[in-house]
């Protein structure tokens, strides 16, 4: 047995902390990666729940899975495309879409036509990230661009932040090159109900970037790559049952590669997860701070004698992982509990985000019996 837990009644309070910590600001909830790893349709479900009036995808799928659960209301393609056939989606599904290129303009605006429909769209520009959207300097050509295609009705315009995980500069110059295309955009007689720039990190270290909306996604998890300046409580726990028991004598390897050897007569327990679910997963190694990179270096070269970071509870022991993680086994050292036993439940305070889709979800909600949910 393997499952990840998911208290949606912490989502809910997540939710309201950040509601009420946006004030007047409407939230866009994202709902990318599987809901961060916490079921795609439970979480976005519970965001409308508490009151999100607007979500935003990264894929048609992602859209079509939610509309197929019966969530009506707005939903923002993110992701710019000019595929046909995920224009064809846009208008099929009602989605808001998000146009950063001349041909995914006019690929809409012809699919659009041909069907005699109408399409909201938010404009998206590149302030720096490099992926979507329209450049400084094309503020014309846009705007020229759009009076062409009567089937495209503008009511947004946004771009996405690069490190607003920092106190760097780069946020703030994110902002004003926004602020100043914006303004030139609006020169050319566009005009625009939602400007909308800062993500999770950006709303919560950086409030002059909010505007007139926020995106938030991982915070609702409460899990952030910095501090948080509000209290969220951190969503996913991993459980995964004790298989085996075994005794190993001082110096036995354990795990691939032969990079770690017990150090003493060791009772191990072997468990039924493994990498293939997600453990042992950690975010990239982006380089966040300072003290990030020093803490990266430090647990690569701990990983390089066997000694992994990696920790999970056992009848409320704090227990240590030994030798590399398996694909489906992992091994935890079980010594110093003076009790455990075949089928005793490991716990490892996992992010959702690396939990494999496959992996079955167990919600927990105040408000709904609890209950096992396919992902």
């Amino acid at each position: 047995m393997r499952q990840l837990v998911v208290d949606l009644s912490a989502l809910r309070r997540n939710i309201r902390t950040l509601q009420a910590t946006m004030g007047d600001v409407p939230i866009y909830g994202v709902c990318k990666a599987n809901g961060f790893g916490m079921g795609l349709v439970p979480f976005a479900k519970t965001l409308v729940q508490e009151g999100i009036p607007t979500l935003c995808v990264a894929s048609i799928d992602d859209a079509r899975i939610l509309r197929e659960a019966g969530i009506s209301c707005g939903i923002l393609l993110l992701s710019s495309t000019s595929l046909k056939s995920e224009a064809e989606e846009i208008l099929r599904l009602g989605l808001m879409a998000a146009i950063g290129s001349r041909t995914a303009a006019r690929v809409l605006e012809e699919t659009a036509n041909r069907r005699g429909e109408t399409v909201k769209i938010h404009v998206k520009l590149d302030t720096g990230f490099g992926r979507f959207g329209f450049r400084p300097g094309e503020e014309a050509d846009c705007a020229a661009l759009l009076r062409e295609c009567p089937h495209l009705q503008p009511i947004g315009v946004f771009s996405h932040f690069s490190r607003s995980f920092s106190t760097a500069s780069t946020t703030a110059d994110q902002l004003t090159l926004f602020l100043s295309m914006v303004q030139r955009l609006e020169a050319e007689k566009l005009t625009f109900e939602t400007r909308h720039l800062a993500n999770s990190c950006g709303a919560l270290l950086h409030p002059n970037t909010r505007l007139d909306a926020v995106r938030i996604g991982s915070a609702f998890v409460g899990r952030l790559p910095m501090p948080s300046p509000v209290k969220l409580e951190r969503l996913g726990r991993f459980e995964c049952e004790v298989a085996e028991l075994h005794e190993l004598p001082k110096g036995h390897n354990v795990g691939y590669t032969n990079v770690y050897f017990t150090r003493r007569p060791t009772r191990t327990a072997v468990l039924t997860a493994g990498v293939a679910d997600g453990l042992g997963h950690v975010r990239g190694k982006d380089a966040f701070r300072p003290i990030d990179r020093i803490r990266y270096l430090w647990h690569s070269v701990k990983g390089l004698f066997g000694n992994p970071a990696l920790h999970c509870t056992i009848r409320g022991k704090r227990l240590p992982t030994l030798g590399r993680i398996g694909l489906t086994n992992t091994v935890v050292d079980v010594t110093d509990l003076a009790s455990v036993e075949v089928g005793d439940l490991a716990v490892f305070d996992l992010n959702p985000l690396f939990v494999d889709s496959a992996v079955p979800r167990r919600y927990l909600d105040e408000q709904k019996p609890s209950g096992e949910v396919s992902p």
